[in-house]
């Protein structure tokens, strides 16, 4: 069972985005700080990563370019997720394989996370040939 852990500070998408991807034979775990997603992605484990870019206690994607320079998280998918598209355009330089703008329709979120899990699995598949 694929893991996924999903960072955000609204209380009520984290509820709506597990019962979500739960639904789709996942495993989720939510946090609501920056503190608690790297305590818990330590523990966890997750092979995706979905990261609110707006938060209280910092910027995710400066959590998202951090996880990414260690070379022990290189087969995590990472995606961002912001109500600010502003937020969203460096998403690669970040080194997030996707990026999700909110408000967001349950398919393009799904389809969205498959693409970036799909991309990571490709960009790893090229980096060993």
């Amino acid at each position: 069972m694929r893991k996924v852990l999903i960072l955000d500070d609204g209380e009520d998408l984290l509820y709506a985005m597990q019962r979500l991807l739960s639904f789709y034979n996942l495993s989720v775990r939510v946090v609501k700080d920056s503190k608690a997603f790297k305590d818990e992605f330590e523990s966890f484990k997750p092979d995706i990563a979905i990261i609110d870019v707006l938060l209280p206690d910092g910027d995710g994607r400066q959590i998202c370019k951090t996880l990414r320079e260690d070379p022990s998280n290189k087969e995590v998918t990472l995606v961002l997720f912001s109500a600010s598209p502003k937020h969203l355009t460096d998403f690669k330089k970040m080194g997030a394989d996707g990026a999700i703008e909110k408000p967001f329709g349950i398919s393009d979120f799904i389809h969205t996370i498959n693409t970036a899990a799909q991309s990571r699995k490709i960009f790893l598949f090229n980096q060993k040939n």
